[in-house]
């Protein structure tokens, strides 16, 4: 009797430990509503010739810094009938530049102190459209804004330890349309004093593009950029259970490539590391 509870017990407790919660995460999309965030990103980026000749040609190794923060306001319009997806409005404000030591050859006064941004948004967080009128071509070049800011949410439930696909937006800058970064839920874990759920978010791809484009956008002329190597990015951020609303992400990527200039006959190697950052602020 004593030995039929004892194996009783033990497999009660094994299967409360292997019963995990399962969460369908969905973003309430509710007309009116409204929230803020602060921004910072930080790129760092080192490009280095390849050949002396290259290198006398461009003045050597060169290495271009620039970070960014604002003030992010989003605001839900028309929520469609099925409330399933909803318009929405952003605005930027308060943006402040800095290019470290490139900061004189940069024109900033030319670059916006404050944006509008408008489109359209599902119940997984997915923005189905985006336009953003006021994003100068400088900004637009180098990925400006594009990085993800909210968490995409999963098609089916999940518990820990379960992975679903993001897009990642540079993607087909990059030359990989198809790549996807992987978020993974790691923890049931309260962010500052609000019920929340850990993810954790990860993206290996491989660069294969010709660059020349996104550069001639920002005024450059018009050439080859042929860039070959690998773009790595990891991160966290932490999605409110009651509603599915992201509220905050911590984003950090590398990246190293080759890039042949056939047009001018140079080569150099990059190697690139930035930051970005999204927390929602409280609201009285």
């Amino acid at each position: 009797m004593k030995k039929s509870l004892f194996v009783a017990m033990v497999l009660s407790v094994l299967a409360l430990a292997f019963t995990q919660d399962e969460f369908l995460l969905r973003r309430a999309l509710v007309s009116g509503e409204k929230d803020a965030y602060k921004v910072t990103t930080k790129v760092v980026q080192t490009m280095t010739p390849t050949d002396a000749g290259a290198g006398a040609l461009v003045g050597g190794e060169t290495r271009f810094e620039m970070s960014m923060s604002l003030d992010m306001a989003s605001s839900i319009d028309k929520v469609a009938e099925d409330k399933k997806s909803a318009t929405f409005d952003l605005s930027f404000s308060n943006i402040v530049y800095d290019f470290g030591s490139m900061s004189g050859m940069v024109p900033q006064d030319s670059l916006p102190k404050s944006m509008k941004a408008n489109g359209k948004i599902d119940e997984r967080g997915r923005v189905l459209e985006m336009k953003m009128p006021d994003l100068p071509a400088t900004l637009g070049a180098g990925g400006g804004l594009a990085g993800p800011m909210m968490v995409e949410l999963p098609e089916r439930a999940v518990k820990i330890g379960d992975t679903w696909d993001m897009a990642i937006p540079t993607a087909d800058m990059l030359g990989a349309k198809d790549a996807k970064m992987t978020a993974k839920l790691v923890a049931v874990e309260d962010y500052e004093t609000i019920p929340a759920l850990l993810v954790e978010l990860s993206a290996s791809m491989p660069i294969d593009a010709d660059l020349g484009n996104a550069v001639q956008a920002s005024g450059a002329p018009p050439m080859k950029m042929l860039a070959k190597g690998k773009f790595e990015m990891k991160g966290r951020a932490y999605v409110q259970r009651s509603n599915g609303k992201t509220l905050s992400m911590d984003i950090s990527f590398n990246t190293t490539s080759r890039v042949n200039m056939p047009d001018v006959g140079i080569e150099f190697d990059t190697t690139g590391h930035g930051t970005s950052t999204v927390k929602i602020v409280p609201q009285n």
